[in-house]
């Protein structure tokens, strides 16, 4: 068993690809340290692990299409917030709520993150997404044009939120996932 994460990077309308076995446990955290944060994971992970590319065929839990040409993210629709459900439950006396509801990726916690990654990618595009058509792996994605990786995956409508309280997991999002990048 894995946590396997997929990401690809369009930069200069060039595309790159990595994947990681664990990837997806921390995908949530590595989002939320920002777009230079991930730049830099990416290219380590790129420097450390050149064969992952191999992984392609394997279908992923979570994933990431970063555009740092257009400024846009598009992500997996779960980007392995689940995975933070058990830290959550340390944060104090609300915590089990939250953590029930990390564990169900119930809307609002969509809502939630997705302005939590709109503000620590401030000026980016940041959106849910579908798995690549026509196949579910990735496999199909390398040899293909910027336009070609970035159109493959189907952006998916914000999660529809009932009641007032839009936002209301925002401030625990922060605290579990940290403060986020340093102004720079």
């Amino acid at each position: 068993m894995s946590h396997r994460l997929h990401a690809a990077l369009i930069s200069f309308r060039q595309v790159h690809f990595t994947s990681d076995k664990w990837g997806a446990v921390d995908l949530a955290r590595l989002l939320a340290s920002g777009p230079i944060a991930f730049r830099a994971w990416f290219d380590r992970d790129v420097q450390v692990n050149p064969d992952a590319v191999r992984a392609l065929g394997v279908v992923p839990e979570a994933f990431a299409v970063v555009n740092f040409d257009d400024q846009a993210l598009k992500i997996s629709w779960h980007a392995g917030l689940a995975h933070q459900a058990e830290a959550a439950q340390a944060l104090g006396p609300d915590s089990e709520e939250f953590a029930d509801q990390l564990t169900r990726l119930t809307p609002h916690i969509l809502h939630s993150f997705r302005r939590l990654l709109q503000e620590r990618w401030p000026g980016w595009t940041v959106n849910y997404a579908d798995s690549p058509m026509p196949q579910r792996d990735w496999v199909h994605l390398p040899g293909q044009t910027a336009e070609q990786v970035w159109q493959a995956f189907r952006t998916l409508p914000p999660p529809r939120l009932q009641g007032n309280a839009k936002d209301r997991y925002l401030p625990a999002l922060q605290a579990l996932l940290g403060d986020g990048p340093a102004p720079g």
